[in-house]
């Protein structure tokens, strides 16, 4: 999703961290940030959207959905080492087929 925020030029937002830099008027710094928040929100999952949908401000959204995926993506590891440590052999099986 970074990459195609930097590919439009729409980096700004989270790159600065959700402050306007000087000298960038308000409207065209409020344009640039809602074309982020739609961009993100183009990409977002239907299960995740609810969460994505109140928020205007592109960096608070980044930051909100970027905590909600790092949790998962722990969840995740967590699981496939639970299944790694209980995987067992079999005699006279493969080992993919030995759950």
């Amino acid at each position: 999703m970074e990459d195609i925020l930097y590919c439009k030029d729409l980096y700004e937002p989270l790159q600065l961290l959700g402050q306007k830099p000087e000298g960038k008027l308000d409207d065209a710094w409020s344009i640039l940030n809602r074309k982020v928040v739609g961009k993100i929100r183009q990409w977002v999952d239907q299960n995740v959207f609810h969460h994505a949908a109140q928020e205007t401000d592109a960096y608070k959204l980044w930051t909100k959905l970027s905590s909600m995926y790092e949790r998962k993506i722990a969840q995740n590891k967590v699981s496939v080492i639970r299944r790694l440590v209980n995987l067992k052999y079999k005699d006279g099986r493969s080992v993919t087929e030995s759950q």
